[in-house]
């Protein structure tokens, strides 16, 4: 029997009773069942049982920890819309500060010749993607093509990811299979990186649904400093002129 939107709504707020943002959660599986905002939402409008099978099953996914991102499959950084699985990070708010660092700093820099940005840990491939979709509308064609971008991970799954979202901008990005810098070829003008940097004490309190996510992509499974002290060995990036962007 088909029910309201608004007995499924009352239903599931009762379900994820002491979930964080549950209601918004319940606005976000609803927006995509009935594909539009939930600013347009009628109370008295009736969902078919096949809308509430999926809906349910979301629901009884976010109550059991599972992150609405990888159930609905993609989420939204600095305006892009990115594919995403459980073999990649979560893209946040918070990292489009780095975005912004990023390309304030292109504001400042005269780029006149070869220049090479690497994404290290690239994981969806959203930073990389958004600096190269950023600076393509600000940039001279003809600068642009100077800049090498290049997106590498040690994880192939999210690789994959990445190259997927890529396509679907048609980013020109290298997308490089790597432990840290090693695969490399290139010079590295610029390397930007949300790299694993929660210590392994810090780890153990995060909420359920952020363990979901990659574990080598959260924490290093030490002091949280592993990747900073490794990627200093690398003698390339002590050169006058290098530009390092790490979140931490």
């Amino acid at each position: 029997m088909s029910e309201s939107l608004k007995q499924i709504f009352n239903q599931a707020i009762k379900k994820l009773n002491g979930i964080e943002e549950a209601e918004q959660k319940v606005y976000w599986f609803l927006s995509e069942i009935l594909q539009q905002p939930y600013r347009y939402f009628e109370p008295d409008t009736f969902l078919t049982d096949q809308q509430i099978k999926q809906f349910n099953h979301w629901i009884e996914a976010v109550a059991n920890g599972e992150p609405i991102q990888y159930l609905i499959g993609r989420w939204d950084f600095y305006g892009y819309t990115f594919s995403l699985t459980p073999d990649v990070l979560i893209p946040r708010a918070e990292t489009e500060e780095l975005v912004e660092r990023v390309l304030f700093t292109f504001h400042h820099r005269k780029i006149d010749q070869r220049f090479t940005i690497v994404d290290l840990g690239t994981g969806s491939g959203a930073i990389i993607i958004t600096l190269y979709l950023e600076l393509k509308k600000t940039l001279p064609i003809t600068t642009l093509k100077k800049i090498r971008f290049i997106g590498s991970d040690i994880s192939k799954h999210a690789l994959t990811v990445a190259r997927s979202n890529g396509m679907r901008y048609n980013a020109q990005i290298d997308w490089i299979h790597s432990d840290l810098l090693h695969e490399i070829p290139d010079q590295i003008d610029l390397l930007v990186s949300n790299p694993p940097y929660i210590s392994k004490s810090d780890y153990q309190m995060l909420p359920s649904d952020v363990k979901k996510e990659p574990k080598i992509a959260l924490t290093d499974g030490d002091d949280g400093t592993t990747f900073y002290q490794k990627v200093s060995l690398f003698k390339d990036l002590a050169k006058r002129d290098r530009i390092l962007w790490l979140r931490n």
